[in-house]
């Protein structure tokens, strides 16, 4: 996939340093304490977006490399003259779907999830559509949290006439930020900012369990 977006040549950010185990088990701190604040000033986001906007955070304020490929091509912060317009051309062209895809991540077994990594809801068990960030585990629970849709998302023609899905439109369908807990061994989920419970919800949405893919960068 050929690069998307950008002429800058001196890039949204130097790359200085490395995803090294050092800078991951950073990262893992770093994000759900993020994700909370940004939960907290009331921003909102699409679920996508948000497990983005975290990553793009860390790697910005760490000069780490990043690559993101999506259906539209592939985004890199050198290819940009400032994070903001990398950021909003990323959140605006990718989808739950191509978290899984073009080698953005990995799959991880469900027990060995941590702060960080993507839980990904997938139709039909093929394509993803709904994607949550963990925020931290025990050994019976995952906590999460996430971005979500309002109505303008399931409109035809909404994000190309109305930029549904481009953060810097006023008409972006973004959400206030949801928590939220799944049970290990059951399965069941709970989100704790609507009150909605979802018996057996990691078999019934056929739930995939992702990494970035850190070394590919």
């Amino acid at each position: 996939v050929g690069n998307a977006g950008g002429n800058g040549t001196e890039g949204s950010w130097n790359i200085t340093n490395q995803w090294d185990d050092n800078m991951i088990a950073r990262y893992r701190e770093f994000a759900p304490r993020q994700a909370e604040m940004y939960k907290e000033s009331g921003k909102k986001f699409t679920c996508e977006d948000l497990v983005l906007q975290v990553l793009i955070d860390f790697a910005s304020q760490n000069e780490l490399p990043l690559s993101i490929t999506n259906g539209s091509g592939t985004y890199r912060p050198q290819d940009y003259n400032s994070i903001e317009d990398f950021t909003n051309d990323v959140l605006t062209t990718s989808g739950a779907n191509d978290l899984q895809e073009y080698n953005n991540t990995v799959k991880i077994n469900i027990d060995e999830a941590a702060s960080g990594d993507i839980i990904l809801e997938r139709k039909d068990g093929i394509y993803g559509n709904h994607a949550m960030m963990i925020e931290y585990t025990t050994n019976i629970s995952i906590y999460t949290i996430q971005g979500n849709s309002n109505y303008l998302n399931g409109i035809y023609g909404s994000s190309k006439i109305l930029g549904a899905g481009n953060p810097s439109s006023l008409f972006y369908c973004g959400k206030l930020i949801e928590i939220g807990r799944i049970n290990i061994s059951s399965g069941d989920y709970y989100n704790y900012s609507t009150n909605i419970y979802r018996k057996d919800y990691v078999t019934n949405k056929n739930v995939e369990v992702l990494r970035w893919n850190f070394i590919n960068w």
